[in-house]
């Protein structure tokens, strides 16, 4: 329940002791300044629960907090199966975070498709007691219990999902067990939870977690689950991302919350070295027919009025002609395609008039978004092979 922070910067030391010295919220346990060498520490001992309002306040005032925890590997929760391939990059990471025997909390930052999921497990191997996973949706909790199982010879009964559609039972005792869930089941208040899932919640939060990983951490600065986040104990946390953006200005706030960032590398060098496919990015711009134009125009900016010009834009028939020449293109290549669209309205017209091709929007049931994209995996001649598949902002 106590943390200890080292203050080695004697200017933070008056910002310290006025905001919390005073109010009883930290104790001094130790002030050693040689003069000698010029050196100066203080050591604080502060509750679990206020560790986050005292990063946040030293962070606003330009004293960031560096957390860190000690590890030893002598003995682990699991091995990595052999001939499982670990790139350098994924190697790089993990010493990024791991340094001269100390876990440091902050953020991994790698392109999609290199491989996050086997970061974080190489990652999670470095602590003995129970990892807790936050993930953006039921589907990544699935993708992170299977990985586990294919990638780690972990005994299977001792990973565990909380989700809503989640069956199986979590132990009290829960030493050396992993359990994912989602930010959004994470972070739901206590009226809104069953019985069942406030009993849980409450003992996830009293138990010392050996590492808190989050999957897409730029989730983790939203109202919902930032709170929850800061009061959970962590010996250490480690969030992963390949965007670390948000559409509001609270991404900085990752930096208190979890840490900042250390270790990123950019697709084009993954590219250039042979680890992702090579991109090539071609933008059509695609005039819009008369009538779609006097319709346009007639629609002002504002309000409701630009819905309507956003959907006379999606429906430009120029437009879904261009896209439908390349997707013949590539389906005559035996290419794997996926199609993404803004509009509702745009992909529920692609799929059923146009391509006559499955589609997942937001309204897609979790199993049967399973079945779709385990099929648009198969191989391109297999039976049950999906190779064109539309898709709703639901697929970021």
């Amino acid at each position: 329940n106590e943390i200890y922070i080292l203050n080695t910067v004697r200017e933070a030391e008056e910002l310290i002791r006025d905001h919390y010295i005073q109010t009883g919220v930290a104790t001094l346990v130790m002030d050693d300044t040689n003069p000698f060498t010029n050196t100066y520490q203080s050591v604080y001992r502060l509750r679990h629960n206020q560790v986050g309002t005292f990063k946040q306040y030293c962070f606003a005032r330009g004293y960031p907090i560096i957390e860190s925890m000690p590890y030893d590997t002598s003995t682990t929760l699991f091995n990595i199966r052999d001939g499982v391939m670990i790139r350098r990059y994924q190697q790089e990471a993990v010493d990024s975070v791991a340094v001269g025997g100390l876990l440091y909390n902050g953020i991994i930052v790698l392109p999609c498709g290199a491989g996050k999921t086997l970061t974080g497990i190489l990652l999670c191997r470095l602590v003995k007691t129970g990892i807790f996973i936050l993930c953006s949706n039921i589907q990544s909790c699935r993708q992170w219990a299977r990985q586990f199982r294919e990638f780690t010879d972990i005994d299977p009964m001792s990973i565990y999902t909380f989700t809503s559609g989640s069956t199986n039972k979590i132990p009290p005792k829960i030493d050396g067990c992993i359990v994912i869930t989602t930010y959004a089941m994470f972070g739901m208040s206590r009226e809104n939870r069953s019985d069942e899932s406030g009993y849980m919640m409450d003992n996830f939060m009293r138990y010392a977690w050996g590492l808190l990983l989050l999957d897409e951490v730029q989730m983790a600065p939203s109202e919902v689950t930032r709170h929850a986040i800061m009061e959970l104990k962590s010996m250490s946390k480690v969030g992963l991302t390949a965007t670390l953006l948000r559409e509001d200005d609270h991404i900085s706030d990752i930096d208190f919350i979890i840490g900042p960032k250390l270790y990123e590398v950019g697709w084009r060098t993954l590219s250039n070295h042979g680890f992702l496919a090579e991109l090539k990015y071609t933008e059509i711009i695609c005039p819009m027919s008369a009538l779609f134009m006097r319709k346009f125009l007639q629609h002002t900016n504002g309000g409701s009025l630009d819905t309507a010009r956003a959907t006379i834009r999606s429906g430009n028939p120029n437009k879904i002609a261009v896209c439908k020449y390349i997707i013949r293109y590539h389906q005559q290549k035996r290419h794997k395609i996926l199609v993404f669209c803004d509009s509702i309205k745009s992909v529920h017209v692609y799929s059923n008039h146009i391509l006559n091709v499955p589609y997942i929007d937001g309204s897609t049931p979790e199993d049967k978004r399973e079945r779709i994209l385990a099929r648009f995996q198969c191989n391109y001649d297999d039976p049950i092979a999906i190779n064109t598949l539309i898709l709703s902002q639901v697929g970021d």
